[in-house]
Formats: C-alpha cells, structure tokens, sequence
C-alpha cells in the first residue's frame, strides 16, 4: 500500500501496482465500482471499462458509435484525491479521472 485516502462515507488504498481499491458506503456512485447503495464491507478492484469504473475526462476519450465511452488502456494509478462523495485519480500517463457526485461539475 502506497497510499490511502478518506472521504465521506468510503475510502481508498492504492498499492505498488497502481491499482487502486475502495470499500464504504457507495451512495453517489464514489467507489468507482459501478454500484450505488449498498455497504461494501471488503475493498473491491476499481474497474476502468465503460461506466462502471473510473470515468475519464472526457477530453482524454470519444465516444464510441453506440455512444458509450471507449476504454482508456494503461490507466497505472499515481496518486488520487478524496472529497467527501467524490474521487480524483491520475495515471502514469498524467490523464485525470473523476467518479462520484457530480452535480456541480
């Protein structure tokens, strides 16, 4: 484990492979696991395909032509940030994703 981080009802460790893991309360969507609402009681993966991972900025994709996101590939976790119902990350390759409350942008 290389890092941990805190937000309001979850929390996150990332570890030496730059994957990043999140367990807590995932009402506003902040684990990144797709799921809303439900206790997770153990850490999960973070996923990174389609919606039901870390959504990338969408400057850093296009949408496909069934206009669902593309995978982003070699998304090597750096470092991240917690807010209360939201996560930050970045990637070995500097692009930013954001998951979670998004009702102010």
């Amino acid at each position: 484990i290389v890092k941990i981080g805190c937000g309001g009802d979850f929390s996150m460790i990332l570890n030496i492979k730059g994957v990043l893991h999140s367990f807590g309360f995932p009402e506003y969507g902040q684990l990144g696991l797709g799921d809303t609402g439900e206790y997770i009681e153990r850490p999960g993966k973070v996923n990174y395909n389609c919606q039901r991972g870390p959504m990338p900025i969408k400057s850093f994709i296009e949408k496909g032509k069934d206009n669902h996101p593309n995978v982003v590939p070699g998304t090597d976790i750096v470092d991240f940030a917690c807010g209360t119902n939201h996560t930050v990350a970045i990637d070995s390759q500097k692009r930013a994703f954001s998951w979670g409350f998004g009702a102010y942008g």
